[in-house]
């Protein structure tokens, strides 16, 4: 009975579109075995240079059962390994080694002109898929493997080892400090308001730049609330003893090249698009013309602005005409790429563009919502996957 069954695995094989062994009893399984599908045992990509990323894997197949039709890998960078990114690059690949029933594949892909790979910290996904069909069949059948993560230059835990070092390095800094508002090394940015979500910045003067872990750009606290909680949210009056919550990094901006900072993932990183500090304590975006998020440099805006004044009853006086309204919005400042943290009781810092960690003071419990920046303020690029 085990001999026929034998000889009719192959015609019952010929017939069906994907292996069947999955469906079978135990019995017939063990006379299905040597047609389970193709085993795909990936190796972590390695990257040769900034723009090249290499992928390699071993893929196993019974090649009297199923003749192998095509190899491939996709990847993507920047983001979580969903279908979208991961089909962003797909490249077919070739055998550099083996046979065909155990044989290494590889791929290469260079991006011109691209720097994101060395040394970056930049997330890259990948995925391998094999096609494959029955050795004489006409149905195909495709077998991938599950999608993985790898964070070039940075091992297993060295992101949160990142967080880690830098909020004991800044708290043991900083930390301290209960009013900034009187530190000779600190400038708010926005007067005493506090931001929802943000709570008050302060710039650190003479903070290097470009950025080093442990010096940061910026220290953000939560003020104390008073018997008047709307004072947290106006720019002239200070609300010590202010409680250190978080700190930026904010380097100068260029499209497309994500700032390198230890183990930071560089998708974490955001821009604070260009515009005026206004002396109530806002600020009003002017982000500039472009064809996808991030693509312009983001110039400062001027100082001064001026617009056509419009004629009196009589007419512009001859000679003069009519002189512009001008006026100055604030203090102007350019596009610069962002990262915000923010202490935890772990002591492994948090990031996001706002506090998710539930540091009390920035918007207290029946006190107000706390000021809130204009749509567009922060926003992440465009990027390429």
């Amino acid at each position: 009975m085990r001999a026929f069954i034998a000889k009719l695995v192959p015609a019952l094989l010929a017939a069906a579109s994907v292996p069947l062994l999955a469906a079978c009893p135990p019995e017939l399984g063990a006379v299905l075995a040597p047609f389970a599908e193709p085993v795909i045992a990936a190796d972590p990509p390695t990257f040769p240079s900034a723009s090249q990323v290499d992928f390699t894997a071993t893929i196993e197949v019974n090649e009297q059962a199923y003749e192998i039709t095509r190899v491939y890998v996709t990847w993507g960078r920047h983001g979580l390994p969903d279908t979208r990114f991961l089909a962003a690059n797909r490249g077919d690949t070739q055998v550099i080694s083996g046979g065909l029933s155990r044989s290494v594949w590889a791929a290469s892909q260079t991006i011109a002109g691209d720097s994101t790979f060395v040394p970056s910290a930049t997330l890259v996904g990948f995925r391998w898929g094999v096609d494959y069909k029955l050795r004489g069949g006409q149905d195909s059948a495709t077998v991938e493997t599950t999608p993985r993560t790898v964070r070039v230059g940075c091992p297993d835990g060295a992101t949160a080892a990142t967080l880690a070092a830098d909020q004991a390095a800044v708290t043991a800094g900083f930390g301290g400090i209960t009013n900034p508002h009187v530190n000779p090394l600190l400038t708010p940015t926005h007067g005493f308001v506090s931001f929802a979500g943000v709570g008050v910045a302060f710039l650190v003067n003479g903070a290097p730049s470009p950025p080093v872990l442990g010096s940061p750009t910026l220290l953000l606290f939560a003020p104390t609330v008073g018997s008047n909680p709307s004072g947290i949210t106006e720019p002239v009056i200070p609300d010590p003893p202010y409680t250190l919550i978080g700190w930026a990094y904010a380097p100068a901006y260029a499209p497309g090249s994500e700032p390198v900072l230890g183990c930071l993932p560089r998708e974490a990183w955001f821009i604070h698009e260009a515009g005026y500090h206004p002396p109530n304590g806002g600020f009003t975006p002017t982000p500039p013309g472009e064809p996808a998020p991030g693509a312009a440099p983001g110039a400062a805006p001027p100082w001064i602005v001026c617009a056509p004044s419009a004629p009196p009853p009589g007419g512009c006086p001859p000679f003069v005409g009519c002189l512009p309204t001008c006026s100055a919005p604030g203090i102007p400042h350019g596009r610069f790429w962002d990262i915000h943290l923010f202490a935890t009781p772990s002591g492994t810092a948090a990031i996001g563009v706002v506090d998710g960690t539930g540091n009390a003071g920035i918007n207290p419990a029946g006190g107000p919502a706390g000021a809130g920046f204009p749509p567009g303020s922060f926003f992440f690029p465009a990027r390429a996957p």
